[in-house]
């Protein structure tokens, strides 16, 4: 397994979820396949990859998700907060678990505010709090590069989930995420000194 993290910044999300799965299947009956054992996933990780060429030409595929969670993962550690990636023993993983101060919030990352990412987003925190040990009673909160219509986050927030903002955009080639007052104001976070430019 520890093979697979090494060489995780080189593969295709999805060929190192085959490799995991396939690793737990082999393991031997009764180890670590208790739904009531905490495990953790490694953290989301920024940078990009190749997508092959199949029946089109050979692309560049920006890891947009796992630079907004090192960012938020530096805010959380510059506020001593804790942020974890709790996941079941089949593979299914959450995008984040803050612990600030004894609060919890539940964090599914969106890269688009389109309706098919919005409403899996509302699925998936529904699901987990049910599928994964220790995030059950944490606040659900769906993160979305911008804010949606206000009918569509009237409708999320009518289901439990909080529905907050980050910013994305590139600068000097360099993708920089960013995340406004109110949402650092939302987990509690001190206020930024430097700016809402600070990440």
């Amino acid at each position: 397994m520890e093979l697979l993290e090494s060489v995780a910044t080189s593969l295709p999300y999805g060929t190192l979820e085959f490799a995991r799965r396939w690793a737990f299947a082999r393991s031997p009956a009764g180890v670590g396949n208790s739904s009531h054992d905490e495990l953790f996933g490694g953290a989301e990780i920024a940078g990009s990859y190749f997508l092959k060429a199949s029946h089109r030409v050979e692309r560049e595929v920006t890891r947009k998700q796992g630079y907004v969670w090192e960012a938020f993962e530096k805010i959380a550690k510059q506020n001593d907060a804790r942020l974890t990636k709790p996941r079941h023993a089949m593979g299914y993983e959450v995008d984040g678990l803050l612990d600030n101060a004894g609060v919890k919030f539940l964090l599914e990352i969106k890269t688009t505010t389109l309706a098919s990412d919005v409403y899996t987003g509302v699925g998936q925190l529904h699901l987990y709090d049910q599928l994964i040990p220790g995030v059950k009673g944490a606040r659900k909160v769906l993160l979305l590069p911008g804010t949606p219509g206000e009918e569509i986050k009237a409708a999320v927030s009518s289901t439990g989930i909080a529905v907050c903002r980050y910013d994305i955009r590139y600068r000097d080639d360099a993708l920089v995420v960013t995340f406004p007052q109110e949402t650092r104001a939302f987990f509690g976070f001190l206020p930024s000194t430097q700016g809402l430019d600070e990440t």
